[in-house]
């Protein structure tokens, strides 16, 4: 598969969805509109200058070595490429045809025994936990945790909607509702 931007590489290692988790020796792939405002330092001034984003999503220390990928589209690697492909909570973010699209993807880029590991999150730890049968895990903040109901602790532990919309101007929650899951 020949396309324009197709990325070269001797047999590597990728990282899918990679956020602020960059590991050395990977290609960092993330499709963030925070990860691509990183890109753009002014426009992040510019629209933390009129409260569009907040000071925390301006302070966030995104590497600027990231390549930004938008997964639904093909990877840019050519076929049998890369020796392992990894990613952590991004099949979620995805729709069910999306994600199986992404995964033919991998599969066209990896070579032949190559390693493709992807970290989902465990529905039914949330769910038990949900139904009062588990106690928090300990990469939840309790104070955090405790103080929500259980529907919204399962609808935060799913990556779904805030039990509120987001406050702010009109850009910001506009900004917020073209993100998958706003946080």
């Amino acid at each position: 598969m020949q396309n324009s931007g197709i990325i070269k590489s001797n047999p590597k290692k990728l990282h899918l969805g990679c956020g602020l988790n960059t590991p050395e020796g990977w290609i960092n792939l993330d499709g963030s509109w925070n990860a691509w405002l990183a890109k753009y330092p002014i426009l992040r001034e510019i629209l933390g200058a009129f409260h569009i984003l907040s000071a925390n999503q301006l302070n966030i220390p995104w590497r600027p070595d990231i390549l930004i990928h938008n997964f639904r589209k093909p990877l840019p690697f050519e076929d049998n490429s890369l020796q392992a492909i990894y990613a952590s909570h991004l099949l979620e973010h995805l729709y069910f045809e999306e994600t199986k699209r992404l995964l033919n993807e991998c599969f066209r880029v990896l070579r032949s025994g190559g390693i493709l590991r992807m970290i989902v999150p465990d529905l039914q730890a949330i769910v038990m936990e949900y139904m009062g049968q588990k106690h928090l895990s300990s990469g939840d903040s309790p104070d955090e945790m405790e103080s929500c109901i259980r529907a919204d602790r399962l609808n935060k532990k799913l990556l779904l909607c805030n039990p509120k919309p987001p406050s702010g101007n009109f850009l910001y929650r506009f900004y917020i509702s073209l993100q998958c899951c706003p946080k």
